[in-house]
């Protein structure tokens, strides 16, 4: 019996994990977007850059704001979220993963070997 409750715990804490997961990156998708434009604009200062730019040629994206207000004036709304997906792909196991673990380690540290006990519905 004591085993059935441990998978149900597990069960749970997997579902936490992945429903966490899969919020928590939707809701910072936004400024996630707009890192990886940063990062992934060329420079002038750079040597690629040299090669493939003219060096008069500002860089597309100069401050956050700015960013903002290009990406939703050419993409709209959903240029926040693109790439959304496969990036809850690989945040969502991490966090299922994540959180279960640290359930069954604190479960350790106290020394017992039953979980919690969990709520029947």
């Amino acid at each position: 019996m004591e085993e059935k409750g441990q998978l149900k715990r597990t069960v749970i804490d997997v579902t936490a994990g992945l429903i966490a997961g899969g919020i928590s990156r939707t809701v910072t998708s936004p400024l996630d977007v707009i890192k990886i434009r940063f990062q992934v604009q060329l420079e002038p200062t750079t040597s690629w850059a040299l090669v493939r730019r003219n060096l008069s040629e500002p860089s597309k994206y100069t401050g956050m704001f700015q960013a903002t207000r290009d990406i939703f004036r050419e993409e709209g709304l959903r240029g926040f979220w693109r790439g959304n997906v496969p990036a809850l792909l690989m945040v969502m196991p991490y966090t299922a993963i994540q959180f279960t673990v640290l359930h069954k380690l604190k479960t350790f540290a106290a020394g017992s070997s039953k979980t919690a006990p969990v709520a029947s519905a």
